[in-house]
Formats: C-alpha cells, sequence, structure tokens
C-alpha cells in the first residue's frame, strides 16, 4: 500500500512539483479558445471529483498516467486525497499557463490549472495538468496542496 500511495503521489504530483522549476519555458499563451477549452476540462475533472464520480474522471485522463497507474488505483488515490477536506464550498481558477517542458515527462503540449479552494476542514491549492495529445487535452496529473491559514 505504501508503494501504491508513493506512485500516485509521484503521479499527481511530479508534473505540479516540476512545473516551477526554473529551467522550463512557458509556451506562447495559446488562444482563447484553447485556454477557454483547457479550463473547462479542469473545472469538468474537479466537478466530477466533487459529486463523487471519482470513477468518471478515468476517461479524461491520458496515456502518461494510465500508463503509471491502474483505474482502481486512481480512484483510490483521489479518495484518500480528497475525502479528508470534506465538501466543497467555493472554488476559483487562480492562474493558469502553457509550458512545453515538465519534469519527468516527454516534452508536449501542457497546460497547467491552479485552483484556490475551501473545503469544509482546508483551504488548498488544487492544480490540474493537462497534454494535449492527438488534438484531445487529457488530464496527466492532479495535486493537492494546504493552504496555510492566515495569521490574525
Amino acid at each position: 500500500m505504501k508503494t501504491l500511495m508513493s506512485r500516485l503521489l509521484l503521479v499527481f504530483g511530479l508534473a505540479c512539483v516540476s512545473f516551477s522549476s526554473p529551467a522550463q519555458t512557458v509556451s506562447d499563451p495559446g488562444d482563447p479558445g484553447e485556454n477557454r477549452s483547457s479550463i473547462a476540462l479542469a473545472t469538468k475533472f474537479l466537478q466530477l471529483i466533487d459529486k463523487g464520480q471519482k470513477s468518471e474522471t478515468w476517461p479524461l485522463t491520458g496515456p502518461l498516467l494510465q500508463g503509471m497507474v491502474t483505474r482502481t488505483s486512481w480512484i483510490a488515490g483521489l479518495e484518500s486525497m480528497r475525502l479528508p477536506l470534506g465538501k466543497l464550498k467555493a472554488r476559483t481558477v487562480d492562474a493558469a499557463a502553457f509550458t512545453a517542458v515538465i519534469d519527468g515527462a516527454p516534452d508536449g503540449h501542457y497546460y497547467v490549472v491552479f485552483f484556490t479552494s475551501q473545503f469544509e476542514r482546508a483551504k488548498v491549492e488544487e492544480k490540474v495538468i493537462l497534454n494535449l495529445s492527438k488534438g484531445e487535452w487529457d488530464v496527466e496529473g492532479y495535486f493537492i496542496t494546504p493552504i496555510p491559514a492566515a495569521s490574525p
């Protein structure tokens, strides 16, 4: 089980953690339609998780992610990450950026969407990593980072 969780964290977090690497370059901002469709997919992905339809996220995932974990492991990982947070209260898109390079992954056309999300038990940053492959956007990573409460 520990190995499974390590793999899931690698899949969920590898792209997100690596995205901040200074060696990476952000490509052109893309056209407005591409931006909208990418954010729409990331939002749909999160809404499925919010509704408890975690198995419905699997068809939205791409070959990189599916090559690293099984469907069963993916669903179990989503459960273990999100269940402790409680129900979603609010979510906003904070930022989104294209990049061609993500450490540990082949070069591609990646789009990383950052959300600030308030759940019953925690405020977190959610990152959804998308990749354009064969003309379709796929989810290739999902990562949750707690946001510390502001001190008074």
